[in-house]
Parts: C-alpha cells; sequence; structure tokens
C-alpha cells in the first residue's frame, strides 16, 4: 500500500522544530535526555550523570557511586512524540553494570491510499533500544565504561534492526570540586528499510562540571555543569549549560540552555527527594507556539 502525506509528519515536524536544521542522521531518540533532573539542567550532564542515569550519556558514571539506582522516565513533546526510559545499575565494589530500556513512538499517524479527507487508519512508529553497559573505576580521580545496543526502528509495516557502541570517561581531580567527563555515543549502523539505512547520530560529548556549598553548615548547595556535543553526520555543535541548586539534598531547583536549536533551547525544572526515592519535573518550552514538552523521571537508590 502507498502511504501518502503523514505516513512520517510526526517525527519530520519534532525534528524540524526540535533541532531546527537539516538532520541527515536518524533515531533522533539516541540525543534525547534520560531523567527530568537531567533535561531541566539543558542535558548538560557528560561529567555529572551516575548510576543508572549515566547509561545514557557517559556509561563511566556507573562506576561513580557505592549504590545501585534505577531510573523510570516519562516525555510527552509536540505532535504526539513519547520517549519511555528504565534503567538499572548495579554496583559491586569498583565495578558496575547496567541495563537500560529506551521506546520513541509518534502515535496517530495517518494512512491513506488515495488523496482523501479522511485516512483509511493510523498507525504509531516506533523506536527503541536495548543498552548493556558495564564501568570500572581505577581509583578516586578516573573511570571508564562503554554500552552496547540492540536498536529498532518500525515505521508501519516496515522494520529494521541495527547495533550500536558507546565509550566513556570521567576524571576527578583529588581534593578538588571539579569534575570532567567525555563519551562518544552511538557508534554502529542499521539494517536496510526501503531499501536505504538509517545513519545513526554518532556523536562526541564533553563536558565539565563545579559543585560548591553555599553555607557555613552546608545546607544549600550547587552544581554547575558545561557541555560541548557534536554529532558528526548533521554537522552540528550544541554548548549546553545547567546549573542545580539544592536545599539539604531534599528539594532542587534547575535551569539549563542548549545552543544551536531554532524552536528550542531554555528549560527548567524542580525535585524533590524523600529517602531513597526521588522524583523530578522538568519544562522545556518551544518557541514559534509549538508548544511545551514535559518530562516527569522517578530514581531510586538501592
Amino acid at each position: 500500500m502507498k502511504l501518502i502525506a503523514m505516513v512520517t509528519v510526526g517525527v519530520c515536524v519534532f525534528c524540524a522544530t526540535a533541532y531546527g536544521q537539516e538532520i541527515k542522521s536518524g533515531l533522533a531518540f539516541l540525543k534525547l535526555g534520560a531523567g527530568a533532573d537531567a533535561i531541566a539542567r539543558g542535558d548538560a550532564m557528560t561529567a555529572t550523570a551516575i548510576g543508572a542515569q549515566a547509561l545514557f550519556y557517559n556509561p563511566a558514571g556507573m562506576a561513580e557511586t557505592t549504590e545501585s539506582s534505577l531510573l523510570v522516565m516519562h516525555n510527552e513533546n509536540i505532535v504526539d512524540v513519547r520517549n519511555e526510559i528504565l534503567g538499572g545499575s548495579m554496583a559491586m565494589g569498583n565495578f558496575a553494570l547496567g541495563l537500560g530500556l529506551q521506546a520513541a513512538t509518534v502515535s496517530d499517524i495517518e494512512i491513506r491510499d488515495a488523496a482523501t479527507i479522511d485516512p483509511i487508519g493510523t498507525f504509531t512508529s516506533i523506536d527503541g533500544a536495548l543498552t548493556l553497559g558495564a564501568a570500572y573505576k581505577f581509583s578516586d580521580e578516573v573511570a571508564v565504561g562503554a554500552n552496547i545496543k540492540a536498536l529498532i526502528e518500525k515505521i508501519y509495516i516496515n522494520d529494521a534492526f541495527g547495533a550500536a557502541l558507546d565509550f566513556g570517561a570521567m576524571y576527578r581531580p583529588a581534593h578538588s570540586h571539579l569534575s570532567f567527563g567525555a563519551a562518544i555515543q552511538n557508534i554502529g549502523s542499521m539494517g536496510v528499510m526501503n531499501n536505504e539505512s538509517t545513519i545513526l547520530p554518532t556523536t562526541l560529548r564533553i563536558g565539565a562540571a563545579y559543585s560548591g556549598i553555599l553555607d557555613d553548615k552546608n545546607i544549600y548547595s550547587y552544581t554547575g555543569s558545561l557541555d560541548a556535543a557534536k554529532t558528526f553526520v548533521d554537522q552540528d555543535m550544541h554548548i549546553r549549560a545547567g546549573v542545580q541548586f539544592a536545599y539539604e539534598s531534599i528539594f532542587f531547583v534547575r535551569t539549563g540552555y542548549e545552543t544551536g536549536f531554532d524552536a528550542s533551547g531554555f528549560s527548567a525544572g524542580v525535585g524533590v527527594k524523600y529517602h531513597f526515592i526521588q522524583f523530578d519535573y522538568a519544562l522545556s518550552p518551544y518557541s514559534q507556539n509549538y508548544g511545551l514538552a514535559n518530562t516527569f523521571s522517578l530514581k531510586f537508590d538501592l
């Protein structure tokens, strides 16, 4: 059946508005944030993501905590784009293992076999990834990690499968409030779908972060982070900056900004933590009346 009009309109509109440029790579969900706290901080997480969250930014960060963790995220974007994430990490001394699931969907895409007002039906496109990761902490200063991903994309009755690798490292100088991180993500390829293969968004991320205390009683703290990210095939460069203020590690206020996007850039959010459970919310507005993206996530320290 020949599909006319909105077969992939949702995906195209989302990419055009979110990235504001010509995009040659596919599987855009691989470049989206993981966790409302990270999205609120502009995704500047290469040097700060730890535990399960590190699977999606820099796998070395899985070894930067002695606790196992779980991350659950739901993101509602424009034009019925949704992104779901489930990730977990297990700490074992200096070694850590991680498992992550991602699913990005665009619903209610219309099906037509002729130029009619009403479609003959609708379908949902699905992109997904299963990630297995491992990390090792060589010392208090240096950690490294790697991921392997199984990928799928499905549009109507067509699908394709692929695989990719991530590599990352973190460096935290002794007796310093600084941290540094670098990661290269999505090195791999996809199978053929409709005589073409989707190009993966292979991305290099480099970041730095600084954490400090605002008062003598250690009640108020902050973390500022700065990242640079380049997706090679798209020839784009994005600078990401974020800051988080915390009250006794219980209540959090965050904001961030990303350069290089015509329709988006600013983000903000809040979070609250009770014992081992943390709830976070992020708001990402789009310009030109495109709407808002809302992200909700839960973290569990196990």
